[in-house]
């Protein structure tokens, strides 16, 4: 019974970092995109930092 679960499992692991890479991609971009200097990540770092 083990046996049978395994590629279901990869396929389910795979599937959910795919999600979690398209959605840091897209997030990223976003980001980068609306900065004026394109460092949007780095300045909210600043921010939230001190």
């Amino acid at each position: 019974m083990n046996v049978g679960l395994n590629p279901v499992k990869i396929i389910w692991m795979m599937m959910w970092a795919a999600i979690a890479s398209i959605l840091l991609f897209f997030s990223i971009t976003v980001s980068a995109i609306l900065s004026k200097t394109g460092n949007l990540a780095f300045t909210f770092s600043k921010i939230r930092g001190g």
